[in-house]
Formats: C-alpha cells, sequence, structure tokens
C-alpha cells in the first residue's frame, strides 16, 4: 500500500508526485533497532521524461538467458 502525495522542496520549486512506501520499524533478537520506522520517497516521472526505448536484436538460445556467460572487466 502506498500513498500518492504532492512534494514540493522548496517555496519557489515545481510541485512533483510521489509515492509514499512505508517501511516497518525491524528489530534483532536482542530487541536492538535494526532499520527505523519511516517512508520511502518514490519521485513519479512526469511524461516527458520517459522515452522510448528501442529494443535490441539478439540471438536468445532455446534455454533463455541464463546460458549467456556473464563476466565483467574491472580495471
Amino acid at each position: 500500500m502506498v500513498a500518492v502525495c504532492h512534494y514540493v522542496a522548496r517555496s519557489n520549486s515545481t510541485l512533483e508526485i510521489v509515492y509514499l512506501l512505508p517501511q516497518l520499524e525491524e528489530r534483532d533478537p536482542q530487541g536492538n533497532q535494526t532499520t527505523p520506522p519511516g517512508f520511502h520517497v518514490i519521485f513519479e516521472p512526469f511524461k516527458e521524461d520517459i522515452r522510448e526505448v528501442a529494443a535490441l536484436e539478439a540471438d536468445i538460445p532455446s534455454g533463455g538467458l541464463n546460458e549467456f556467460p556473464m563476466s565483467f572487466n574491472y580495471c
């Protein structure tokens, strides 16, 4: 469950639409707080901020994408 809100960062800034996603408090077995309660603010993009992404054509093996080798070169 989320709340849809209007967010204004400063008095002269533009209004933005955000979602507030609640976060529950988490405690470890000793009763110490590991994660505080609160909200995550998720910004909703405006229509002009969303762009079309062209799909890449690739030869996907019959077993799916899990057959592609994954490796990264770190410098």
